[in-house]
């Protein structure tokens, strides 16, 4: 008998009769813990406990009548004398029936009659009904999951009965007072979601009991359920299964369980938006705690795994290890090694590719453009680290090899330059003074234009940014079928000769005040205006008016962050993103909101320092080439010519990386390495933008930068697999057909086709770029184009074709395509 129960079943006549010479007598198995005393309806009532009906006579001796009295008492009613039943209300021992009361006050039509006799659930139930205002179900019924419904909201804060193993999970790390409830109540509980969902839940439980994290302890099971092949590790991961019942209270765990709560824990997981380093962490000791640290690699949420990984991608430099790594769970500080990884295994590619044919410098800037900027963007990722011994060797390894092969192909580009130099700078091959003539003055025909001068943006920089501007929806455009030409800087490549030129358009030299005045002064340009850095405020209203202005035909800006960053000692590498140069960020959006077309260039590139010696051979101008023509050495270039501007026209300049010759500084310009002279010319546009009489392009990159990375399925004839014409058969299906016919022709299939084949050709991933000119569409249109595609091949919402913003690429899952149109 609990006071709530007592409470309910008197209240009625308490409050019917209102009269202080009541006594009743309530039977009771269990003996009272309840107050003496009870207020029923603003009554107050005594209550006492009476053993035996001798205690029953005592107590209503004793009885002062001012108030009614409660007798509750182990003694059956049949068992009384007449006198002693007599002295009762109503001349009997009354039975609380829990569920009456429940029905009563909760105006519920029935119960269950599973639960007539499950009393501790009735007085769970009804010690919140006495409490608070609790709503009937809707039904009218109460059952088993109904009292549920009731009873884990307010003593679990568990939202419902059919909450699920995730949800459980979920609740675990928000569980405030689990430990700290009712030991029978919090038994049922268990009980009854064993029940609802399984011995998993009983797992998850056991384990929130321990004051262990379910979620965690789900994760760890992974290198436990892994298919491992050979017996001692089976045999290890077998007993370190044993193990884990630690984590729950030493309770067994069935296989089936485990594999269940490991499923649900890896979706929560996924599922959370913030950082999983705590998860991580978490694996990392529960791996250590059961000895499976030499297997921590089967875990996708392990560091130590992750490390492990790494060797494993360090020895393999593979497609398949690469992905492996992809498949990990990182923390935010270390996700960056994907990018790395990723460079270390094209630079690996690049290696074992044959040289390039390069007879004179328009070849040398075109394999420049198409495979050596290329190659150089993949070097700069890989200048520090500081991971494992195995994948430090190797990427040293790798990145000397290329440093090997690229200063050979320095060398034959500064030859090739300063014979082009000397020759009077003939042929396709255009200046760095050419820019405004040949792209800004003919784009202001249609388009009011914005110049973005990117002080000493090198090639591999404008790669690393190409991908942020697609990605703000900013197209290339060309006036031929692909990507505009690097030019070359004025000689030597440094800002006072380079920059002068490029905003003269004529070859000249000066600063600011020589730049600012030739830039005004172009006629075909029509009163254009430029600013500098120190204009470039954050609140510099007047730049934000010229750009909105498009009456003004071209805006100059003048943009030092790059060559700024070169100049300290810092051993830095940033990742050249426009969340890193923001003052960039911010003048693009500016020029999106104009409508302008953003012509985006650079006076001069730069090389980064690998760790190069001073070379003694002269005195030195500057870092990298100084006046002169005497002593030339074996690393070093004599260049003559009209395109000279140094004094004399001529100069000395190092044809490698490996040489400077002043102090050591981040990065350097002012040599003679495709690195430092080239520079790149890009036009863009927002897609609103259409730019009359130019071309939509985009950046084909080298074949072995984008070559597969997801193996395909062997090619052999069997049960399983497809007929050579898979893509046909897949065309020609009744599946296809009937998925095809759900898009109300809003979908071609011959749109679907060529990305099948175009996808199918390539591994199953593609470059969002590439896959553009292999589909024949403008990059804008690709996330348009995929989804429509998608329609069609990704049925019941499993993920056939994916497109993946944040890298940039396009991918095929064509064993999960055969899977899906029963072609396998």
């Amino acid at each position: 008998m609990t006071p709530e129960l007592l409470s309910a079943t008197l209240r009625p006549d308490v409050d019917k009769e209102k009269a202080l010479e009541l006594a009743f007598a309530l039977h009771s198995p269990t003996s009272w813990t309840g107050p003496s005393k009870l207020e029923i309806s603003r009554q107050v009532v005594q209550v006492r406990y009476c053993r035996s009906a001798l205690e029953m006579r005592e107590s209503l001796c004793n009885w002062d009548h001012t108030a009614p009295l409660a007798l509750v008492t182990p003694v059956e009613d049949h068992t009384l004398a007449a006198d002693l039943s007599a002295r009762l209300f109503k001349g009997r021992i009354r039975h609380g029936d829990v569920w009456r009361v429940l029905e009563s006050d909760l105006g519920v039509r029935f119960v269950d009659g599973k639960l007539r006799t499950d009393t501790f659930l009735g007085n769970a139930l009804l010690d919140i009904v006495s409490k608070k205002s609790v709503s009937p179900p809707v039904s009218g019924v109460l059952h088993e999951e109904t009292v549920w419904d009731l009873i884990l909201p307010d003593h679990f804060g568990i939202p419902s009965a059919r909450t699920d193993l995730a949800g459980l999970l979920i609740w675990t790390r928000e569980r405030n007072t689990f430990h700290s409830s009712d030991p029978q109540l919090r038994s049922r509980m268990i009980e009854f979601f064993t029940r609802k969902i399984g011995p998993s839940a009983k797992a998850v439980l056991d384990c929130c009991l321990t004051g262990a994290d379910p979620l965690t302890v789900g994760l760890s099971f992974e290198p436990m359920l892994s298919a491992v092949t050979t017996e001692p590790a089976r045999t290890e991961l077998s007993r370190a299964f044993g193990r884990m019942e630690r984590y729950t209270g030493n309770q067994p765990i069935p296989p089936a369980a485990a594999s269940e709560w490991h499923s649900q824990a890896q979706t929560v997981a996924k599922s959370r938006t913030s950082d999983h380093s705590d998860l991580i962490d978490g694996v990392d000791r529960v791996l250590t705690a059961v000895g499976l640290e030499p297997h921590a690699h089967l875990s996708q949420w392990s560091r130590i795994g992750a490390s492990q990984a790494l060797d494993r991608f360090s020895e393999a430099l593979s497609a398949s290890a690469l992905d492996e790594l992809r498949k990990r769970h990182w923390p935010p500080s270390d996700v960056g090694i994907l990018s790395r990884a990723e460079m270390l295994l094209r630079l690996s590619r690049w290696l074992e590719t044959p040289d390039s044919d390069m007879t004179g410098l328009s070849s040398t800037v075109e394999w420049y453009r198409a495979e050596g900027s290329w190659v150089d963007w993949a070097r700069s990722r890989l200048r520090f680290v500081s991971e494992s011994s195995k994948w430090n060797a190797v990427v040293a390894s790798v990145l000397e090899r290329s440093r090997i092969r690229r200063e050979e192909q320095n060398r034959r580009f500064a030859a090739h330059l300063a014979d082009w130099t000397l020759d009077g700078s003939p042929g396709p091959v255009r200046g760095v003074e050419t820019v405004l003539e040949s792209v800004v003055a003919p784009l202001i025909e249609n388009h009011p234009v914005l110049l973005i001068v990117m002080d000493g943006m090198s090639l591999p920089i404008a790669r690393e940014l190409a991908s942020e501007f697609m990605s703000r929806r900013w197209n290339f455009w060309s006036n031929t079928s692909q990507e505009l030409a690097p030019v070359v800087a004025a000689l030597p490549s440094v800002t006072q000769y380079s920059r002068a030129s490029l905003l003269a358009g004529r070859l000249a030299s000066g600063a600011q005040d020589v730049e600012s005045r030739s830039f005004s002064a172009r006629p075909d340009l029509r009163r254009p205006v430029l600013f500098y850095k120190n204009d470039l405020a954050p609140a510099s209203d007047e730049v934000i008016r010229e750009i909105a202005d498009t009456d003004r035909l071209v805006v100059g800006i003048v943009i030092n962050a790059i060559d700024d960053e070169l100049g300290g000692s810092r051993q830095i590498s940033p990742d050249w993103t426009l969340d890193y140069l923001a003052v960039l960020r911010g003048i693009l959006a500016e020029a999106a909101t104009a409508g302008r077309v953003v012509v985006l260039t650079s006076d001069h590139g730069h090389m980064l320092d690998t760790g190069s010696t001073i070379s003694r051979t002269g005195p030195a101008t500057s870092d990298r080439w100084r006046s002169g023509e005497s002593s030339v050495g074996d690393d070093e270039i004599l260049v003559k010519g009209p395109r000279v501007l140094a004094p004399g026209g001529s100069m000395v300049g190092l044809a490698v990386e490996s040489a400077r010759y002043q102090r050591p500084k981040v990065g350097y310009h002012g040599g003679l390495t495709p690195q430092e002279c080239l520079v790149s010319v890009n036009v863009l546009a927002q897609p609103a933008v259409q730019v009359r009489g130019w071309t939509q392009v985009s950046a084909e990159p080298p074949s072995w930068w984008s070559s597969e990375t997801i193996p395909q399925p062997a090619r052999q004839t069997d049960l399983f697999t497809p007929t050579p014409d898979w893509i046909g058969s897949l065309v020609r299906s009744e599946l296809f057909q009937s998925q095809l016919a759900n898009t109300n022709g809003r979908v071609v299939p011959e749109h679907v086709e060529v990305s099948v084949r175009a996808l199918d050709a390539a591994g199953g991933r593609m470059l969002k770029s590439t896959f553009a000119a292999r589909a024949g569409i403008t990059l804008g249109r690709v996330s348009s184009y995929v989804a429509a595609v998608q329609r069609v091949l990704n049925m019941d919402g499993y993920g056939v074709l994916e497109l993946d913003e944040a890298s940039q690429t396009v991918t095929l899952n064509r064993p999960l395509l055969l899977k899906q149109f029963r072609l396998s």
